[in-house]
């Protein structure tokens, strides 16, 4: 890489971290999630993401950083991959992130191919199990995957559904129609806690990553 783009992905990561979020946008970008993408949030744009967010209108006054191996992005590309690696765009991504931000915000990572979609699930579980500290990665306004911990999950009245993709523990609590109550384990990719009812707010302690499916738009966790 040559020296002023290790400039330019320093600079990006430090405003990564002042803004307290990482926003990764991927090919599969749609008008509808543009429209949802913060207007003062550096974007993290994964190969193919960057021709598509031009697309739509990306402002080139905007702080970008662009990584990826090229295989589906004709725009230049700050920090290049091998194409021969054994790692997928989205992993590369997330190991720039800098460690201490503790939420992600991904954006066109869904449908598409289903072995792409279902390896960036588990990718993103993986690293959110090698975190540190308690984090949290939204893939879309109504799915979240979390980190292990204690969290309090505000979203609108309706059904929602845990995931796991490997064995743990988990408790719930709150304002949800079937409590958790000491913790009980979890199966991997099992149907125990499907279409779970809460009436917004509800507490979920994890020893392990979880994804959270609910059926509103309004998704926040703390």
């Amino acid at each position: 890489m040559m020296p002023n783009m290790s400039k330019k992905k320093v600079k990006f990561l430090n405003e990564v971290k002042d803004y307290g979020c990482a926003v990764l946008v991927g090919p599969l970008l749609g008008q509808k999630e543009w429209e949802q993408i913060p207007k003062d949030a550096p974007l993290l744009l994964v190969d193919g993401g960057a021709d598509v967010a031009f697309k739509l209108g990306l402002n080139t006054s905007r702080s970008v950083f662009t990584v990826g191996d090229g295989d589906s992005s004709i725009e230049d590309i700050d920090h290049r991959f091998n194409p021969e690696k054994d790692f997928s765009d989205l992993v590369g991504a997330l190991n720039l992130v800098p460690n201490d931000v503790v939420e992600l915000r991904l954006f066109g990572f869904l449908g598409g191919r289903k072995d792409h979609e279902l390896i960036n699930f588990g990718e993103l579980n993986q690293y959110l199990k090698n975190k540190k500290v308690k984090s949290k990665a939204y893939l879309s306004q109504n799915i979240l995957a979390v980190g292990a911990g204690s969290w309090k999950i505000y979203t609108e009245k309706g059904v929602f559904s845990l995931l796991s993709l490997e064995k743990g523990l988990v408790s719930l609590g709150g304002q949800v129609k079937y409590k958790v109550a000491p913790p009980r384990e979890i199966d991997v990719l099992s149907s125990q806690y499907l279409s779970n009812y809460t009436d917004g707010e509800f507490t979920l302690t994890t020893k392990n990553p979880l994804y959270l499916f609910v059926e509103g738009t309004s998704l926040r966790a703390e």
